[in-house]
């Protein structure tokens, strides 16, 4: 059964880094660090629903599932992109997240660890 729902949210990156060409969005959870926009499904939730509800909530951005999901542990992944380019994050809508931000490199006090990333970005062929 799946119990959450997590994002990986991409965009070309002008130059060669740990992703390829690619960078994403991580947001800084209070207590937990850096991790990918996500949470648990609601109460007859879909992962999809779930996904683009969450995303919103933290990020304060739409976003559109290009592919997905995979699993990982009791959850699953979508492979997103913002709907729309101009967009500006915010995640006043969360008080549990503190900033929001493109990364093109783990960032230090990633919630876990680099090799989950690389993992998630191998499973969607970013590496």
């Amino acid at each position: 059964m799946v119990e959450y729902a997590l994002a990986l949210i991409i965009r070309e990156f002008n130059s060669k880094s740990f992703s390829n060409y690619w960078e994403w969005v991580l947001v800084k959870h209070v207590n937990r660090g850096w991790e990918l926009p996500g949470g648990k499904l609601a109460k007859g939730e879909s992962p999809r629903q779930c996904i683009i509800r969450e995303v919103r909530e933290e990020t304060g951005i739409r976003a559109e599932i290009l592919s997905g999901p995979i699993s990982i542990d009791n959850g699953v992944v979508f492979l997103m992109k913002p709907s729309d380019s101009n967009s500006s994050f915010s995640s006043k809508s969360d008080p549990m997240i503190s900033e929001v931000k493109w990364h093109n490199t783990p960032p230090e006090n990633l919630a876990w660890g680099a090799h989950e990333l690389e993992t998630i970005l191998d499973s969607f062929q970013l590496k």
